[in-house]
């Protein structure tokens, strides 16, 4: 069934008009390719298909601190804030992540595709920036093992290994992706950019730099998660999802709802998907995290 909410726009749907400038992993450039390279075998239509990578955006359009309202929280990239610990901000996005599947799947069930589409994408985006934020592609094997059952399993985060780190991202900085006194900074240390830092560009293999490591890594992640939602579904509620179009997740506010194209330029200079309507969104869904302050209003 349609949810009693279909007149509800998602503000994940207009992520793609963001006032951004930056083209990488944590901001349009590789959250839709990651997403559309892990989907490619699940049965998602086109528009579909554009709906899923525009909610894998999401969350750098709404809770970093390059949106408008400012709603920046860690645990949505597995960042952390300077005085955190690596075990904690790990705690924090793997708690995150988790709320938001659960929550996919629950509005799944629901026939709540606009809910569908803002969970089920922030638990995609967290994935693939913990692959980007972490030292995860540096670690041996078997750490990244237990780091998997972790997030996939039911493997206590109590075992985290001790050499897993997180980027520091503090917006209260001058520079927020690089905090003052940090061991572990964001604009240098994250693989959202083939040019960003050392990591980035270290060679991984004969044919493979840091950067490309860590998105084939996202990837796979994702694919993952794909997996499961579809195995937590049965194929009525999953092919509601997976052939959803613009007019009956969203009607009939706002009006004439278009797909837009992968590879064009918007007018902010920035590569994503852009879903576009006439009207002003009357209610959005906001993310799971796992901030005790504030969280009474930032979920709904």
């Amino acid at each position: 069934m349609i949810s009693k909410r279909v007149n509800q726009l998602v503000v994940a749907i207009t992520l793609a008009t963001a006032s951004t400038v930056s083209v990488g992993m944590s901001t349009f450039g590789a959250h839709p390719s990651m997403t559309e390279d892990a989907a490619k075998y699940f049965m998602w239509t086109p528009e579909a298909l554009q709906l899923l990578k525009a909610g894998a955006v999401y969350p750098d359009r709404e809770h970093n601190t390059t949106a408008h309202n400012k709603e920046y929280f860690p645990e949505l990239h597995f960042d952390r804030y300077q005085n955190e610990s690596n075990h904690d901000a790990f705690l924090n996005g793997v708690t995150a992540y988790k709320k938001n599947f659960a929550k996919s799947i629950e509005m799944a069930k629901n026939g709540d595709l606009v809910g569908v589409f803002t969970h089920l994408g922030g638990a995609l985006h967290a994935v693939q920036d913990f692959a980007s934020h972490s030292n995860y592609i540096e670690l041996p094997e078997k750490e990244q093992k237990i780091i998997d059952e972790i997030l996939f399993g039911d493997r206590s985060p109590k075992e985290l290994p001790k050499s897993v780190k997180l980027t520091h991202y503090d917006p209260d900085m001058p520079i927020p992706g690089i905090p003052e006194g940090s061991d572990y900074p964001h604009d240098i240390k994250s693989k959202d950019y083939p040019f960003r830092g050392d990591v980035s560009m270290s060679q991984f293999g004969p044919d493979e730099i840091g950067y490309q490591a860590a998105f084939d890594t996202g990837t796979y992640f994702a694919k993952i998660v794909l997996t499961r939602f579809m195995h937590a579904l049965d194929e009525k509620s999953y092919r509601q999802v997976t052939n959803a179009e613009v007019w009956n997740v969203f009607p009939p506010y706002p009006r004439n709802c278009t797909v837009g194209d992968i590879n064009k330029t918007s007018y902010t200079a920035m590569r994503g998907d852009n879903v576009v309507c006439e009207g002003k969104p009357d209610y959005t869904y906001k993310l799971e995290t796992a901030r005790k302050v504030g969280i009474n209003t930032f979920n709904k």
